[in-house]
Formats: structure tokens, C-alpha cells, sequence
């Protein structure tokens, strides 16, 4: 489980390094395409980080998807371990969100 914690925090570190080098590496860009990417919204940014930088932006988006990804694994070992804590070894009673059906 500290594995996935940590690697939860390892993606989000770099997924702020991403956006902070596309940041720094693309900027604004002139009122020109700022008029285009006000019409596309985020996916004219997305598009303009893939044209500007496209080794970053690819390692962000990869970076992103794998933050998610931890994220709902982690959250599902939480919920595998508490339950396993609260049938398999312990009383009922120690557990914080048994249903009343359990008693």
C-alpha cells in the first residue's frame, strides 16, 4: 500500500514539473492563436503543448493518466484491506462503516 501512495505522489510531482516546463517553455503565445484556442478551450491548449513541446506534453499526459489510475487502485486496496480487517480478523464492532444488516 505505500507503494501506491507513493507512487500517487511520485505521478503528481511529475505531472506539476510538466506543467510548470510547458509553462515556462510555450507561454501564451500571440493574440492570434490565443483567439483560436479561446474557441477549442482545453483541447486547443492540449493542442498547443503537443505542438510547442510534444516530448513533455506526451510525458504529462502519460504521467496524468497513470496518476488516475494509481489514485483508483490505491483507493480500492484501502477499501480491500478495511474490509478484510473488519470480517477477517476482528470483531464487527471495531469497524467505522458496517451496515446494520452485519450485527
Amino acid at each position: 500500500m505505500g507503494y501506491l501512495v507513493c507512487l500517487c505522489i511520485l505521478t503528481g510531482f511529475m505531472l506539476y514539473g510538466c506543467v510548470i516546463v510547458l509553462i515556462s517553455t510555450c507561454g501564451e503565445g500571440n493574440a492570434d492563436d490565443n483567439k483560436k484556442l479561446e474557441e477549442f478551450g482545453y483541447i486547443g491548449r492540449m493542442f498547443q503543448a503537443f505542438k510547442c513541446a510534444p516530448w513533455v506534453a506526451w510525458v504529462g499526459a502519460n504521467a496524468g493518466f497513470h496518476m488516475f489510475w494509481v489514485t483508483t487502485l490505491t483507493i480500492c486496496q484501502f477499501y480491500q484491506v478495511n474490509l478484510k480487517l473488519c470480517i477477517g480478523y476482528f470483531d464487527l464492532k471495531m469497524c467505522a462503516f458496517r451496515s446494520s444488516s452485519w450485527q
